[in-house]
């Protein structure tokens, strides 16, 4: 009988550190250059290929110009600052916002005609939606008054996601802190959707897809989570009061906005080129999206592709949510003086430099033991810095030399050094077995 509860008995714990001895040396011997001494230099050779941009959205040569004036007012005639004013396009592909001034009052520069929907929004009043006809060089004065909301659920979904997760009460302080590292540290705690009152095993169900994220999360811990989410999301309204303090400089802020992509459509980062176009980085599609905010044209150019399965190395993982159908998922960007814009692509392990200019890519395979290439910087010194998180790693890339400098980072114990360590191996394991999470399954973490 085990005596101590929550700790495992001494022949599994026996089995378990055998089994991770074992891994760790299958893992030693097929060590990359700079395994042992936390340093590998290697000379890296580009895949060239050329892409072909598909036209998203054809744009116009010449956008329009009207502005749209007045003044947003509550139903008792108290202006009301910093309310935002969008008008849609026609199409619904773009939107421009801007934000009303101390006295209520606002100015909108649209670069698009026809008949618009025009929406106020400000916390804790209703939306308000208006119909206009507007051509191009006219200037059109459009009033709003609005009501404050009443209702306890509406007024719940208008607050942010941090008012409804301040709700959740932990036992143990443990398992707070592991909720907020694990789930909450990269993104919010969602919506109306994503917070719809679930069993506690629906939402075990949740945990185990944010697993393919990797979470790492005990046994224990996913079960402590999955309750004080299914206790803390019951469908109940939040009462809460959330202050916005208005800065009378937002009131000449102009906010532009363009659809690119689908639904499912996953821009993770942009840059700004020096030709003054945006360039975004779609990771669940694999995309590079490029804006002419002269004329609105967009492209979709497609990332060149690569002898790896859809998830790329962490194909082995239940990637969560159907965003990731391709194989590089690019992660962030950086332009180098020559205009190159350089591309870490978190799946596939790759660094990427593209050339808008003539479309073309070259493709360099970190490989080895380096896992989701992350944030990428160029210094002034032309080099390329970026990191690998799954791996605790910092690149440096010299373009001129294609020399790749590949630091290990301290580990912060003998547990995560061994994490960091087998996670490759755990990767090509798991990827015999396409979105099992065997990588999470057979993790140390798990055990101990």
């Amino acid at each position: 009988m085990n005596t101590h509860p929550g700790k495992l008995p001494k022949s599994k714990k026996l089995r378990a550190i055998a089994a991770v001895i074992a891994i760790a040396i299958a893992a030693a011997i097929f060590a990359p250059n700079g395994f042992f001494s936390g340093h590998r230099t290697v000379k890296l050779v580009a895949d060239i290929s050329v892409a072909t941009p598909v036209v998203h959205f054809a744009g116009d040569r010449r956008l329009a110009h009207a502005t749209l004036r007045g003044r947003i007012v509550s139903a008792s005639g108290v202006p009301i600052s910093g309310a935002m004013i969008t008008a849609f396009s026609v199409d619904k592909s773009r939107r421009i916002t801007a934000y009303s001034r101390p006295d209520g009052n606002y100015t909108l520069p649209i670069t698009y005609v026809g008949t618009l929907d025009v929406r106020v929004r400000t916390p804790y009043f209703a939306d308000k939606f208006q119909t206009v006809s507007i051509a191009d060089g006219d200037s059109q004065t459009l009033d709003f008054s609005t009501e404050q909301m009443t209702d306890p659920a509406e007024l719940s979904e208008s607050l942010s996601a941090s008012a409804h997760v301040a709700l959740m009460e932990w036992p143990k302080e443990s398992d707070r802190a592991t909720f907020v590292s694990q789930c909450n540290f990269c993104h919010q705690m969602g919506n109306a959707l994503t917070r719809r009152p679930r069993d506690e095993g629906e939402w075990q169900e949740v945990v185990d897809r944010m697993e393919g994220y990797l979470v790492f999360v005990t046994d224990d811990e996913k079960v402590a989570i999955s309750t004080r989410l299914h206790e803390t999301f019951q469908g109940e309204p939040v009462k809460a009061i959330q202050t916005f303090d208005v800065s009378p400089a937002l009131g000449n802020a102009i906010i532009e906005e363009w659809n690119a992509g689908d639904g499912m459509s996953f821009i993770h980062d942009a840059d700004v080129g020096h030709d003054d176009r945006l360039y975004g980085a779609d990771e669940g599609h694999d995309i590079i999206w490029e804006l002419d905010r002269k004329t609105g044209e967009v492209l979709e150019v497609n990332l060149p592709q690569v002898d790896l399965p859809v998830g790329g190395k962490f194909s082995g993982l239940a990637l969560p949510i159907g965003v990731f159908t391709g194989s590089h998922g690019p992660h962030s960007l950086a332009e180098t003086k020559d205009g190159r814009l350089w591309i870490t692509n978190a799946l596939s392990s790759r660094l990427m430099a593209y050339s808008p200019e003539n479309n073309q890519f070259e493709t360099y395979d970190i490989g080895a033991d380096s896992m989701y290439l992350h944030t990428i910087r160029a210094g002034h010194k032309g080099r390329l810095w970026f990191t690998s998180a799954a791996s605790n790693q910092v690149a440096v890339f010299d373009p001129a030399t294609e020399q790749l400098d590949l630091l290990d980072l301290p580990s912060n114990g003998f547990a995560r050094w061994l994490a960091d360590a087998m996670l490759p191996t755990m990767n090509i394991i798991g990827s015999w077995f396409p979105r099992k999470n065997l990588p999470i399954t057979l993790s140390h973490h798990k055990w101990f």
